[in-house]
């Protein structure tokens, strides 16, 4: 842990004084970064792909939320700046990893910040969804559960016990990011363990959409405790079989083939 601000993990095939790349990961509320490290389990595709974590604490506001102003960003980025030096952190290999609002802050920083990649999971569609435009476009990888209450793939109204704006439908954001990443209207769709991945083609930059069979509960920070009451529970959805990390993996590893 560096000060109290982030956790870090180091690769078993770190070199000191060579160019490494790495995953900057943003947790959801109801967890830290330690929390999103663990429960994760992206230590094994960063040793596998050499790729040092780092994985930013936010306090969370008086609304249990996480990451929702322009000073949770900048403490984000910051964690990761403050090591790009010491590390000898690649700054064209810098790739993003979000759950939920971690997802929510990472479409914006890649509006401001030029990251490898980006993948998010259960990352909810607000109606201000195009609020910025990533320049240039970015690889986006973007996976959502079919039996998530919080994030409905349908869109409207969503199952928190907090008043929040209605959600845009999955199509919505699709078509958002798609325009966004110069993509043509075609698309193919391959089947995997427990959900269903979509990629547009001829894009600028990659496009993915992955539909897990599964509600929200990967990485499961927090939730096991949280939705311990049966409207929380239903909102969460059934297990995920979905294969999350790896796909994840893949994604980073590739990002940059069109």
């Amino acid at each position: 842990m560096l000060g109290g601000a982030a956790w870090l993990y180091i690769p078993k095939g770190y070199e000191p004084g060579r160019g490494h790349a790495s995953v900057l990961m943003l947790h959801d509320d109801f967890q830290d970064g330690e929390d999103f490290l663990e429960d994760t389990k992206f230590a094994a595709i960063a040793d596998r792909d050499n790729l040092v974590l780092i994985a930013p604490n936010d306090e969370i506001n008086i609304y249990g939320q996480a990451w929702v102003d322009e000073d949770d960003l900048e403490s984000a980025i910051g964690a990761y700046k403050s090591l790009q030096r010491e590390l000898c952190l690649d700054p064209d290999r810098l790739y993003g990893l979000g759950h939920a609002l971690g997802g929510r802050a990472l479409e914006y920083l890649s509006c401001e910040f030029e990251f490898a990649a980006i993948a998010t999971t259960a990352t909810r569609r607000r109606p201000d969804l195009a609020l910025c435009e990533p320049q240039p476009p970015v690889p986006y990888l973007m996976i959502s559960g079919k039996q998530d209450g919080y994030a409905p793939i349908e869109g409207g109204e969503n199952c928190n016990e907090v008043d929040h704006p209605l959600s845009r439908s999955l199509a919505d954001k699709e078509e958002v990011y798609r325009t966004f990443n110069g993509c043509g209207e075609a698309r193919a769709s391959t089947t995997l363990r427990g959900g269903t991945c979509t990629e547009w083609k001829n894009c600028e930059e990659r496009f993915v959409s992955c539909v897990a069979d599964g509600g929200r509960e990967w990485p499961n920070v927090g939730y096991k405790s949280w939705a311990s009451n049966e409207k929380r529970q239903k909102c969460v959805g059934s297990n995920n079989k979905f294969p999350f990390r790896e796909t994840v993996g893949k994604f980073f590893r590739t990002a940059g083939a069109n």
